[in-house]
């Protein structure tokens, strides 16, 4: 659980306090295998009526490999992102006493009895996102939480609009409990439950299922455009009319929650490069940029060879840390859910995200005039791809 001693500890002071986890090697949770389908037999077949068409759509939205790329920091790149692409967050149904679960690189759907989970109806049909955190913490010591929540939010989007996309109704649900109590950072993070559609309170209006659909085409699309040979971001400016209608899509989000959104522009047709703070569905200005390397002022540690003046517009999330909450937990599913959607929606206009930790804290608060009280929460850049040629995207 995150709370506010977890805050003041990985907040400004994250660089200091960072610290490696330990090395677990001993215990597994891995499933017996009964029986398996492959996804490609799911995507011929899924119009007939023994078939539910979402399996194929849920299936490919969270794990399955959709870009390899032997020029990036990691080869295989999955449809949702995950810190390191460590594979961390698991998507798995559960029917009928029965476990179904993507195995990514056979490309296959693994179904095994159920001995993982209980407090669920057998009868109904779930989906759970598992957060194996054993190779997250060992890489990143107490700091995984935070990382490990964020992952789930980028899930939990893609989730959604796979669903969504197919007129599945569903709902929230947080009675499920795992049956293995000795398997360290193992957690049920997130589930929901799929309504009949003449018990759902809630059918997806054309307009909804529309967006989803297109998001869903978006999940394919979108990159981090990574490079061993480091970072370097190409110049292509925002047209005026991408930036306008993501501003009026990301309105309809950020009214969800209390999670707050600055912006540092850069280059965006018909904006001055400078400082902006997302308010009451507005955009309002608070400074403009020093200078064209403003960028890597922004960067809290950098190599000799990064250059991210060419990025197009930075997105930074924050919030009011003296709430006198209990858990902060559902703040950074929230952002990480956010920062999916910015993400998928500005694929679109060919456009490249990477979610980032790396930046400074006390400069940003500053220039934004972003109150002490809050907590900078995660940033997304958003940038020209390089189209490097080592790229290779796997037809759906």
């Amino acid at each position: 659980m995150i709370d506010k001693d977890y805050l003041d500890k990985f907040g400004e002071k994250r660089f200091q306090t960072f610290s490696f986890g330990e090395n677990i090697t001993n215990v597994s949770w891995e499933l017996t295998p009964e029986a398996s389908i492959d996804m490609e037999f799911l995507k011929q077949h899924n119009h007939l009526p023994e078939w539910d068409s979402y399996l194929y759509k849920v299936f490919s939205s969270v794990e399955r490999v959709y870009r390899i790329d032997f020029h990036s920091k990691y080869y295989f790149h999955s449809a949702s992102p995950t810190a390191k692409n460590i594979p961390s967050v698991k998507l798995v149904m559960l029917f009928r006493d029965h476990l179904y679960s993507l195995n990514p690189l056979l490309d296959k759907i693994v179904i095994s009895k159920n001995n993982l989970i209980g407090g669920v109806n057998s009868d109904k049909v779930y989906f759970f996102l598992i957060a194996d955190d054993r190779k997250l913490q060992r890489d990143y010591g107490e700091f995984y939480k935070m990382l490990s929540l964020l992952n789930i939010g980028h899930a939990l989007l893609n989730v959604e609009v796979a669903l969504t996309s197919e007129g599945v109704n569903y709902q929230s649900y947080d009675k499920a409990y795992l049956l293995v109590n000795e398997i360290p950072f193992l957690s049920i993070a997130r589930g929901v439950e799929l309504l009949q559609p003449e018990k759902s309170t809630h059918i997806a209006c054309t307009a909804r299922l529309k967006e989803s659909q297109r998001l869903y085409d978006s999940i394919k699309c979108r990159t981090a455009d990574q490079s061993t040979s480091g970072d370097v971001f190409l110049k292509e400016t925002l047209k005026k009319a991408c930036m306008e209608e993501f501003l009026s899509l990301l309105k309809e989000r950020t009214n969800q929650n209390d999670v707050k959104i600055s912006i540092y522009i850069n280059d965006v047709e018909g904006y001055e490069s400078g400082y902006y703070r997302y308010e009451s569905d507005t955009l309002v200005k608070v400074r403009k940029a020093i200078n064209q390397i403003e960028p890597n002022r922004i960067l809290a540690s950098q190599q000799s060879y990064t250059n991210v003046t060419g990025l197009n517009m930075w997105v930074f999330f924050h919030f009011d840390k003296h709430q006198n909450q209990q858990s902060y937990d559902q703040k950074f599913v929230d952002i990480g859910y956010i920062a999916q959607y910015i993400s998928l929606l500005i694929s679109k206009w060919g456009r490249a995200s990477r979610g980032m930790k790396n930046y400074k804290d006390s400069y940003l608060k500053e220039r934004f005039n972003i109150p002490k009280k809050e907590f900078l929460g995660y940033s997304l850049m958003i940038f020209p791809p390089s189209h490097s040629g080592h790229t290779s995207f796997i037809e759906d």
